[in-house]
This record gives C-alpha cells, structure tokens and sequence, in this order.
C-alpha cells in the first residue's frame, strides 16, 4: 500500500440518521464519483436497491417512444413555426400516449375539464360535436370535425380560462378508438397563447391559432383546419465567394474561428468553421442545428447576430457579427483597474452586468436559457458594449429542462442536484458570480482543487452551502447586496419572479442613477473603448481557408458516409 494514500483512523461524524421513504446513493450514480459518506444499518432493515442502468433509464424524461412524439409534433402545423429544438423540447414535456375505447369520451360540453390538458391525435380519430337547445326545447348534436392525426384539440378551453374554463364541445373518441399525446395544459399555455398571436414570430403573418376570443366554439374549429405553413427567411444574403480570410481569432470545442472581410463592402465578420466529422465523433449534431436554430430567433444588440450559414463537403461555416474588443475576460486580467478604480465605485460593474441583463432578457422572452454565462462568453465591441456569444449550451425551455451543463463554477444549486430541473432563473445565479468575479477578480466558490470534473461539481456545491461568499473589501455594499440576493436558492432569487425588470430596479442601479434607456440606445458612454488592434495578414479567399482547415486543423476529421443532418445550413 502505497504511504501516501493512507491516513490515520478517527471517529466518523454522523451526518444524519435515515427513515423510511428516505433515500441515498443517488449522487454517485448521478456523477460517477466514490461515496460521500458511509452508510450504516443500525438495525434489520429492508431496503429497495435500483441499479445504476435502470436508475438512469427510469430518471430520463425521453422515454421508450421519443422519436415517435417527435414524429408526430412534426406534423401539426400549428407548431411548424417552431424550431425543431423547442418542439424537441415540447416532446421532453409530453406526459405520454392516452387510449380511448371507441364512443368514449374526453371533454364534455358544459363541464369543468377534471385535468386540463392538451391533446393531439396520435392514431385513430375523435369527433367534435356540440349540443343546442331549440326554441321548442328539443336538443340537436352538430358535428363539428372529425380529426385524425395530427389533429389536436383541447387548447380553446385552456386559452378561455385554463382548468376552470367551461369546454363548449364534447369530444368522443371514433369508430376505431384513439390514442392521444398529452400535454399539461398550465405548463404549455404560454406556448399556445404565443401561437394565437398575431405576428408572433416576428414576420406579421397569420396567427397559427384562431383567435378564441373573437370566434364561437364551430367557427374556432373550422378556422383551425385552415391554417397554413410559415417559413423563417434569413435577413442577409452574402457571396461566401466573396469573403476573404484576415487572420485567425481563436478556437472553441468544434471550431477555428476566422475574421473575414467581404471584399464588396469592405465589411468585417466572424465565421465558425465546424468540421462535420468531428462533430459526428463526439455525438454533437443536435447541438450545433440548435445553436444555428437558436441564433435565428435572436435579434438583440446585446447578443452576436447570425448573418447566414454554409457548408461544403467537409464543413459547415456560421457567419456571425464580429465583436473585435476581446473577451470581458481577457479586460479583468489586462485591464483590473477598470473595475478597481472606476469613479463612482461599481460603475463598470453595473455597465457590463446591464448589458448582460439585456442579452439575457432577450433570450429569456423567447424562451432560452442560456447555461453557460462567463466572462469567456461575454465579448466586447469596438465601442466597448458587451454581446453574449457561444450559444452551444443554449435550450430552448418551455417548463424546466433536466440537462446537467455549464461551466462548474457558474452552475446554480438546482442545475447541479439531481434531478437538475431548472428553468431560465439559472441565469440569474450564474449573474451573480460573474458579477462577485468582476468585483473580486476570482469566482465566489472553493472546488478544493479536486480535478475530475464531477468530483468539482460536488467540491463546489459543498462550497455554496456554506452561505455568502468572502467579499473583497473595496466591494460596495450595494453590490454586495446585488450579489448576494442572486447566489439565492430558488424561489427568493433575485429576478425569479419579475425577471430581468427586478434586477433593474436594484438599488445598486437606482444609487448610480443607472440610464437603461441610453444603455439600450447603446448611447451610454461605456468604461473604455476597445479599438481591434490592426496589423498586416496575408489574406486568402474561401477556398484556400477550406485547403488550409483540410491541412492544419486539430479539429477536422473526414465525413464518414453521406451527410444528413445538415440540409439546412
């Protein structure tokens, strides 16, 4: 036995006695790590015993038939205008398939919806009918519809009152029985209210869902069969041919990023170039189509806007707006001073976290949490406004999401404990440590210079459970306060209840009398500039970057077989 792995035996403390329906074990099941603690009987005890396999399997919120709720989410066009990730993100919330025998019946006209959930028709059929009473008392049934896949219905009770609306239709399921997909009605209202919006996706059409205010029930259903497909048009068109290379910017885990130079308009951009094999080596499809689907939706001054995208036989190219003022990281380390002698105290901090608020906000509104906020992420233009960047961690949320990721240090209590159900609030924590950072130089939490990635995880939650962070001392109390009322576990966290507009009203702000309208005009005078130091480079067209990313990347591997999954690029 090796001396240094041995240690002298002492008393173990006793960290808490279990009962019945208590549980252990799950944390390294969760994150593959050694047992925190050791686990005794104090007396005969039966206990139930999962495996990690089915552990997994059981915890995972994609069951057996994914694929097929995605299928089908496909088909409905009330839900085309959504980007495959959200409806990815919709089939996560699905409560699974429900069977009607034939003749039975689903929603009663008249009475209060015991469960208020949405359906669409996954196999068979239903018929929509509704009851009247005549001027001699007799009773008429009209068949209103009769849906088949991917009809759906249920939605006009839940946009008219939720769970304690009236329904103003029966329906029964068909000749041949149904069986349903199901959704939890309050978890996807808001989804339904923003299809029923006019020009909600930000192109002025047709709402993809009748209007259920201004419609009877019979008119509401009979305008839902007629609505038509909507397609999402890029806003800029580029000649690729056109763009020459100036000089390489950096590398991320996929991609080399270049700066290049439309030699027509002498404009100057960012473009990723992503080897396709290399993505499809580590399993990364799906999240570099989000990413590409993700930027679409986003027009905000404070987050890098996508220009267009492109491929060849080996890469995929994502042009992007180029931010040439480095990274807020690469100001803490260059330039501390900003942070520690700026007159008043905390007024670059409340810059560069006011634009931050703003990115966040934008992407909060469409529904994306954004998991991945550092000063890495945080890119600074000519002018010295800062712009998120880096959506690779991004998702779409609709209630709450379960996917462990991020960057340890930034990572949020909910995030890291199982079952990891968080929403977009993460955000708001991950603010507050890059705020203690801008502030202290360093992160609030100790990882007890443990390596492996989980075992850090664990070194750093330890650490948040022990309160508030060390302040430095030249750190003003009005941000200390900030700080600490975002490092708040859910549901007290500042921002959790209002959003973006709680943070605003902070009176770290009110005391430095913050102007977020000229921050928004992008008029507010910012801590320094950061002018893109200039220098002379050999520059080269597009088909010589994509020999020289053939020949030099570390990141390029060969394309093995057809590729499928890049038709829209």
């Amino acid at each position: 036995v090796e001396p240094d792995i041995l240690r002298s035996a002492s008393e173990a403390d006793v960290v808490a006695e279990l009962e019945p329906r208590d549980s252990f074990g799950e944390l390294s099941l969760i994150y593959n790590t050694f047992r925190e603690a050791t686990f005794k009987a104090v007396e005969d005890s039966e206990v139930y015993v999962i495996s990690r396999k089915h552990f997994k399997a059981h915890f995972n919120r994609r069951g057996p038939r994914f694929k097929d709720y995605c299928a089908l989410l496909d088909e409905v066009p009330a839900l085309w205008p959504l980007l495959r990730a959200e409806r990815w993100e919709l089939a996560c919330n699905a409560l699974g398939l429900f069977s009607f025998r034939p003749g039975e019946r689903i929603i009663h006209q008249g009475l209060q919806r015991k469960s208020a959930l949405w359906y669409i028709v996954f196999s068979g059929s239903c018929v929509v009918s509704a009851s009247h009473t005549g001027p001699d008392g007799q009773e008429t049934t009209e068949v209103i519809s009769t849906l088949r896949r991917p009809g759906h219905f249920g939605e006009r009770s839940l946009l008219r009152g939720g769970e304690h609306a009236i329904p103003e239709v029966s329906v029964d399921a068909g000749k041949e029985g149904l069986v349903c997909l199901a959704f939890e009605g309050q978890a996807i209202r808001v989804l339904l209210e923003e299809l029923s919006i006019q020009g909600a996706f930000g192109d002025g059409a047709e709402a993809l869902l009748p209007n259920v205010n201004s419609l009877s029930s019979t008119e509401y259903e009979l305008a839902k069969l007629g609505r038509m497909r909507r397609q999402r048009v890029q806003t800029e068109e580029i000649d690729m041919m056109s763009l020459n290379k100036v000089c390489h910017l950096g590398r991320g885990g996929f991609a080399d990023v270049y700066l290049m130079e439309d030699n027509v308009s002498q404009k100057r951009y960012a473009m990723k170039c992503i080897s396709k094999g290399h993505v499809e080596k580590f399993e990364a499809v799906r999240q570099v189509c989000w990413e590409r689907e993700m930027l679409m939706t986003v027009d905000s001054p404070f987050v890098i806007r996508l220009v267009r995208t492109h491929k060849d036989a080996e890469f995929l190219y994502i042009l992007l707006e180029a931010a040439l003022g480095g990274t807020l990281y690469k100001l803490m380390r260059q330039k501390p001073e900003v942070f520690c002698d700026d007159e008043p105290r905390g007024s670059s901090s409340a810059f560069f976290v006011g634009c931050i608020i703003a990115a966040l906000e934008h992407l909060h509104d469409r529904r994306i949490v954004y998991r991945d906020l550092k000063p890495e992420n945080v890119l600074l233009d000519e002018h010295g406004y800062a712009k998120l960047c880096d959506m690779g961690f991004a998702r779409f949320v609709i209630s709450k999401t379960n996917t462990l990721a991020g960057t340890p240090e930034y990572m949020a209590p909910e995030v890291i404990d199982f079952p990891h159900a968080h929403d977009v609030t993460c955000d708001w924590w991950s603010l507050g440590v890059l705020t203690f950072e801008l502030n202290a130089g360093q992160p609030p939490w100790e990882d007890e210079g443990v390596a492996d990635l989980f075992g850090k995880l664990l070194a750093i939650r330890r650490s948040q459970e022990k309160g508030d962070p060390r302040y430095p001392f030249s750190c003003p109390l009005p941000v200390r306060n900030f700080i600490s009322k975002l490092l708040t576990k859910l549901p007290h966290r500042l921002g959790a209840r209002k959003g973006a507009r709680e943070l605003r009203e902070h009176f770290f702000f009110k005391k430095l009398s913050f102007d977020f309208q000229a921050l928004k005009a992008q008029t507010l005078p910012p801590p320094l500039a950061r002018p893109f130091q200039q220098r002379e480079y050999a520059m080269c067209g597009m088909e010589d970057l994509s020999g020289e990313l053939l020949k030099n990347s570390e990141l390029f591997k060969p394309v093995q077989g057809a590729c499928m999954w890049d038709a829209d690029f």
